[in-house]
């Protein structure tokens, strides 16, 4: 995968998110809340990370994959 290909999907990633209710958080993270639930995209240079918090939890990492 070029690095164009590389910013393209990521910018397609982004914008899935934000069609299904994810925001835009401090740190650049994408968040969405379901009742007691935080689910969270993290985008880093080699991967993407699909994380869950419970209320009075750590993040926990339920995906990740190589980009």
């Amino acid at each position: 995968m070029t690095k164009k290909q590389k910013a393209e999907l990521i910018a397609q990633l982004k914008e899935i998110a934000v069609k299904n209710g994810f925001t835009l958080d401090r740190w650049g993270h994408y968040q969405k809340q379901c009742g007691n639930e935080y689910f969270r995209l993290k985008f880093m240079k080699v991967n993407v990370r699909f994380e869950v918090k419970r209320s009075g939890e750590k993040w926990f990492n339920i995906k990740s994959s190589r980009l």
